[in-house]
């Protein structure tokens, strides 16, 4: 890629997210003018979590203030769903941040509200709570991936993938789909992580959703990078990064430039592996994402240590570590000292060099070890075997509506031939009943005729005997 097409690029980003940023500020500003009228209300609650939502990707920390007043409001007025609501955006914002146990436990106490609400509310709303709790799980999910604790994060993407298979959601599936990849993805499983957000590609193409196909296929690429195939990195990489253009999303940008950098590092194309490198720094900066921050300072560490500038390496990389320490990102912390023993071997102190490997050998096999990949395995088999089971209990009870079909549909045959033969000998015997009335009439009829030819008679002969 050459000077002209990046300074292609950076225009047509450039342009792409001042009209998203003006979309969006429209939405805010609309929401924010609402709010200057809106009671002390329910209906504010709803307005505060919306703000943070809108905010996500735009000002993390607008996002978290907007939901601490949504939680606050909604303590004081004691409406759950409204706590429930604010508790699942911190959850998502604190994973966004690096604050991974509050994440989790603010997922999870959003996730018992919504299942004690979801006994109580009419039936033409449970759908829409399903989706909510589905997406709880899921943000739970998120959090404990980012732990390094993959059975855990399996284990809540399934559970929300469950909900969203039974409501048929297919944007909730696709998200779904694209956690069980990165727990595949945290035990090096590269074949079942490309599986899984193939299906989360594909199911996001159906939608339209240029966002989720873009970061799809960056994943998809890191993949194929992870594996030394470049080619096809850079295929997919190429997808993502003109996906992100066109629908303003700063994240996956961030992350795709971070991408590229690693393949230009890769392919010895240093300086602009620093540029891309520093690109992302600035927009992950921008948006407020800590969670990234330290891979890139890792990034730009490894660039500077291919360059022999063990100086500004060392800066880099003591900065990645303490960031992921900070905040608790175990494969961050563990891809710092990998590289910190790289750096020590580089200059010849090979004794913190054997120390820093060690450290990352104790980080990487708490990671990824046989008994994680036991504990994997089994969550996989405990949700294929209950898919299983629901649809033969699905199939069990389709038969048995059948067969109690079957049995109405022979009740309701006899029965007919019993109310036609019942209505039939009705039928005969108003039929003969008719025929005998009819009969008594004519009799009667004929009788009457004979009464009165009889009358006529004495009357003729009245007359004649009086002449």
């Amino acid at each position: 890629m050459n000077r002209t097409n990046l300074i292609a690029i950076n225009l047509s980003v450039l342009l792409m997210y001042t009209f998203a940023a003006y979309t969006q500020s429209k939405i805010i500003d609309s929401l924010q003018k609402n709010l200057l009228t809106q009671k002390e209300d329910t209906v504010k609650v709803n307005t505060l979590n919306a703000i943070s939502y809108e905010y996500r990707y735009a000002n993390i920390d607008s996002s978290l203030r907007f939901a601490n007043q949504a939680l606050a409001l909604a303590t004081k007025l004691n409406y759950q769903m409204g706590i429930a609501d604010a508790k699942v955006r911190l959850s998502m914002l604190y994973a966004t941040v690096g604050k991974y146990n509050e994440g989790v436990i603010s997922g999870e106490e959003a996730t018992a509200m919504y299942n004690k609400l979801l006994a109580s509310i009419p039936v033409n709303e449970k759908e829409r709570l399903l989706k909510k709790i589905a997406n709880a799980y899921n943000v739970i999910a998120h959090n404990r991936l980012s732990q390094g604790n993959y059975p855990e994060g399996l284990k809540n993407s399934f559970l929300a993938l469950k909900i969203r298979e039974e409501i048929g959601s297919k944007k909730g599936i696709a998200d779904c789909e694209f956690n069980i990849a990165n727990a595949y993805y945290g035990q090096q499983n590269y074949a079942e992580a490309i599986k899984h957000y193939t299906i989360s590609l594909a199911l996001s193409k159906e939608l339209g959703n240029k966002a989720d196909m873009s970061t799809a296929y960056s994943a998809i690429g890191f993949m194929y990078f992870e594996q030394g195939n470049y080619p096809d990195a850079i295929t997919n990489y190429t997808a993502s990064l003109s996906l992100a253009e066109e629908a303003g999303d700063k994240f996956t940008l961030a992350e795709v430039y971070s991408n590229l950098g690693a393949i230009d590092n890769k392919l010895g194309n240093y300086t602009r592996a620093l540029k891309y490198d520093f690109d992302a720094l600035r927009l992950f900066g921008e948006i407020g994402n800590s969670e990234q921050i330290s891979f890139i300072y890792n990034s730009i560490a490894e660039v500077y240590l291919n360059q022999k500038k063990y100086n500004n390496a060392a800066e880099y990389v003591n900065k990645a570590l303490s960031f992921a320490k900070s905040i608790g990102k175990l494969d961050y912390v563990k891809l710092s000292y990998q590289n910190m023993a790289a750096l020590d071997s580089a200059q010849g102190n090979y004794k913190d060099a054997l120390k820093h490997y060690k450290m990352y050998i104790a980080y990487r096999d708490s990671l990824v070890n046989d008994e994680n990949t036991r504990k994997i395995v089994q969550q996989q088999m405990q949700y294929d075997f209950d898919k299983k089971e629901d649809s033969l209990k699905r199939q069990h009870l389709l038969t048995e509506a059948r067969l109690v079909a079957q049995k109405n549909q022979r009740y309701f045959y006899w029965g007919g031939i019993v109310m036609l033969a019942v209505l039939s000998f009705f039928v005969f015997l108003n039929f003969r009943n008719q025929k005998r009335i009819n009969r008594l009439a004519a009799e009667a009829h004929k009788r009457q005729r004979a009464d009165m030819e009889l009358q006529h008679l004495n009357a003729v002969m009245q007359e004649r005997l009086r002449i």
